[in-house]
């Protein structure tokens, strides 16, 4: 039989710029969603901010993460990929 394995994209974080997180992943999916995802209390995610990436990966999206909220941001492929996210990073403000 047949074993389908999923990979996920590698998704990076540009350095910090106010009002704005950006970032890219490989392989480039264009036209994937990406989400800016905040923590809640209670330990689950709420999306905050969306946009999609471009012809060469990378993304940029118009959202203020509150300092000191932890923040992670989810690149989910249309077809072939499993989503690939970052590591939770702790917003700086």
């Amino acid at each position: 039989g047949y074993v389908r394995v999923r990979v996920m994209p590698v998704v990076q974080l540009a350095e910090p710029v106010p009002g704005q997180v950006a970032g890219n992943e490989q392989p480039a999916l264009p036209g994937a969603p990406v989400a800016v995802e905040v923590q809640n209390p209670d330990l689950s995610w709420t999306t905050v901010g969306s946009g999609t990436v471009d012809a060469d990966g990378n993304f940029s999206i118009p959202v203020a993460v509150p300092a000191g909220a932890t923040f992670q941001v989810v690149v989910t492929p249309v077809t072939g990929y499993a989503p690939g996210a970052t590591a939770p990073q702790v917003a700086t403000g």
